[in-house]
């Protein structure tokens, strides 16, 4: 469906077709992730002239400086990767990835057709709801030290339910950001 084009408002697709291509892209997304992140690390390695390391599962107040450098490059390539499958992906196949392969398409909840503003917009709102899970608690161990790693696990809990109550969470209207947008997803005709 291009834009313009209207969409059946009874073709909404099943909760699994939705997880399902969610799942399909975490896995479409993984390599890419796994690149863009080794390749600002290697960037900013050259800039820095010291290396910076992958980031490790510990408490981030523990994290050496190489390490802390690679895990905000990790967030870097995280939310430019979320943006661009979510947000500029999306606007051109009507979804992101995995949904277009499962058939997926987001449209105006308006006039039934895609609008690649809305989409964009969506993108948009998810990484920036996608931020404080991913800096919040960090954060607070990198400035604070291993005092605060209580604190961060409570941050990193908290900004993880409001993602899930905002980005995830599905009532009869759809998602809040799906709603924010003024989309909601349809199977494609």
């Amino acid at each position: 469906m291009t834009e313009g084009q209207k969409s059946d408002p009874h073709n909404a697709p099943s909760t699994n077709q939705i997880w399902g291509a969610e799942m399909v892209n975490l896995v479409l997304l993984a390599l890419p992730l796994y690149y863009l992140s080794a390749s600002f690390m290697d960037i900013a390695a050259g800039i820095l002239g010291q290396p910076v390391q992958w980031p490790q599962v510990a408490f981030m107040s523990g994290y050496p400086a190489d390490v802390r450098n690679g895990y905000l490059l990790f967030v870097l390539a995280t939310v430019t990767l979320t943006f661009l499958s979510s947000g500029v992906l999306a606007a051109i196949l009507g979804a992101s990835p995995g949904k277009a392969l499962f058939g997926i398409q987001y449209v105006s909840v308006r006039d039934g057709t895609r609008h690649p503003r809305q989409i964009l917009y969506r993108g948009g709102l998810l990484t920036l709801l996608l931020l404080p899970v991913l800096l919040t608690g960090p954060l607070l161990g990198f400035v604070f030290g291993p005092a605060a790693d209580g604190f961060s696990l409570i941050a990193l809990g908290l900004s993880s339910a409001l993602f899930v109550a905002l980005a995830i969470h599905t009532t009869e209207s759809g998602t809040w950001v799906n709603r924010r947008a003024g989309v909601r997803p349809a199977t494609r005709a």
